[in-house]
């Protein structure tokens, strides 16, 4: 059942841990990506990165997808992952309409505490993840593509609403690197 909320070249997959380390490589990872967002030429996975570091304080339990639109396959495709699903998450690419977030990309509307194995299948419940808060990144009726939250407890109504305020701004950068054509040349991470 779907609840809605009322209020070219691919690199190959990695992942990041939701826990990760703010020392070594992964910081180095980090402060790469913010130099590529301050010259102005972030790509994909930069933004999502920079956003995931702010996002999982928020909702610190859950696992993220990132996924970019995908006009000339109608669908939309993982490009960023992040937490313990994230291995079930790579590379997943899902048809506008098609499960919850399809669905979400088609409606440009977002669902909240909808059951996690719609969107997953039976890995869901492997995992343990039981919901899912599925969010449109959308400006001007334009979409850029749907960041997809799977957690083991629901989500509460402050933390959908304060992604839901958050996620318009943040699409008009998804949208700018798509227009660039760097979309498809993102990693997942």
């Amino acid at each position: 059942q779907i609840n809605r909320s009322a209020t070219p070249v691919e690199m190959p997959p990695t992942a990041v841990n939701a826990a990760a380390p703010t020392e070594g490589p992964d910081s180095l990872g980090a402060l790469a990506n913010l130099a590529r967002i301050v010259s102005g030429r972030p790509t994909a996975t930069d933004v999502a990165s920079m956003i995931w570091a702010h996002i999982r304080h928020i909702v610190p339990q859950a696992s993220c997808a990132f996924f970019v639109h995908e006009p000339a396959r109608d669908s939309v495709a993982v490009r960023f992952v992040a937490g313990e699903a994230s291995t079930v998450l790579q590379g997943v690419e899902i048809k506008v309409g098609d499960r919850l977030t399809g669905w979400v990309a088609e409606n440009q509307q977002p669902i909240v505490n909808s059951e996690a194995q719609l969107d997953l299948g039976p890995e869901a419940a492997f995992l343990g993840l039981r919901f899912c808060l599925s969010l449109p990144l959308v400006s001007e009726g334009q979409l850029a593509g749907v960041l997809s939250l799977y957690a083991k407890d629901a989500f509460t109504a402050e933390q959908a609403q304060t992604l839901e305020n958050v996620l318009p701004h943040l699409a008009v950068m998804f949208l700018a690197i798509g227009k660039r054509g760097d979309s498809a040349a993102v990693p997942t991470s």
